[in-house]
């Protein structure tokens, strides 16, 4: 599930991973930060700045967590207690990275101000 708030800093994707499994999200070509809500388990990395540094390779997660995913992570999050894993993954829009449309592309080359 996500959720895209009307404008375009933010949205929120709540990813639930049910006990024992192991569940893959799409790549985010944006940074998220991640709230573990719920459950035990831990997010492995790969791609991004992940490919380069063993550090952000793989995170335990447990109620409470807190961690930083950087643009362009792909992730795969396996909840490994007796329960199920709730993360929410806080991320800059999807929005921001589509390609504009002609008509969006032509409204941002017009000047915004003009001097009279």
């Amino acid at each position: 599930m996500v959720f895209r708030p009307p404008f375009e800093e933010f949205e929120i994707q709540l990813v639930e991973v049910p006990a024992g499994e192991t569940v893959p999200a799409p790549t985010n070509p944006g940074p998220l930060l991640l709230l573990v809500t719920r459950g035990a388990g831990s997010a492995a990395a790969s791609g991004g700045a992940a490919a380069s540094s063993k550090l952000l390779a793989q995170a335990e997660l447990r109620r409470g967590s807190v961690a930083f995913v950087p643009a362009g992570t792909t992730i795969k999050y396996t909840a490994s207690g007796a329960g199920d894993l709730q993360v929410w993954a806080a991320a800059v829009n999807a929005k921001v990275f589509a390609p504009a449309t002609a008509e969006e592309a032509a409204a941002a080359a017009e000047p915004a101000l003009v001097a009279a």
